[in-house]
């Protein structure tokens, strides 16, 4: 599927992956800068093609490259990306307050799961961490956005 010398590889990249990974970079930048990073990531993974040597690995890898791409696109003023968008009211949408009350590593590692369908092994690959410290911040990450959630509701006099 990855060569840099087959001249629509890169829009087979962007036609599987595009939509997913920009997603992604969404919720660490803003549009313009999600949409660098993505292109910037589909760009190094033709370039570096011959440093995956498992096929099997290639979203997980993608999703490393972006992830990659978007810290380096950070400049320290903190999250820009989806949870600083807005609801229809004007106000925060209750989904992004609770991503945002959530650690960022528990964020990440729910948006990864739940959001972009990527396994634990995967998750563990994009962030270089164990599986089972992927599958211990998920469980306490939902904890975490539960209880939070039931709070919430309950301070607003809503059925959760």
């Amino acid at each position: 599927m990855l060569s840099r010398d087959d001249p629509a590889a890169y829009e087979r990249l962007c036609q599987e992956y595009g939509d997913r990974l920009h997603d992604y970079c969404r919720s660490a930048l803003d549009d313009d800068e999600a949409l660098a990073a993505t292109a910037g990531a589909l760009q190094a993974a033709l370039a570096h093609s011959h440093r995956l040597p498992d096929v099997t690995r290639l979203r997980a890898w993608l999703y490393s490259l972006a992830r990659a791409e978007c810290q380096a696109r950070q400049d320290g003023s903190g999250h820009k990306g989806a949870s600083a968008r807005r609801g229809r009211d004007g106000g925060p949408e209750v989904a992004l307050e609770v991503l945002a009350s959530l650690e960022p590593r528990e964020r990440e590692i729910l948006d990864l799961t739940l959001r972009h369908g990527l396994k634990s092994d995967e998750v563990a690959r994009v962030l270089d961490i164990s599986v089972e410290s992927v599958e211990s911040a998920a469980r306490a990450g939902r904890r975490h956005a539960e209880q939070w959630l039931a709070a919430v509701m309950d301070a607003r006099g809503a059925e959760p």
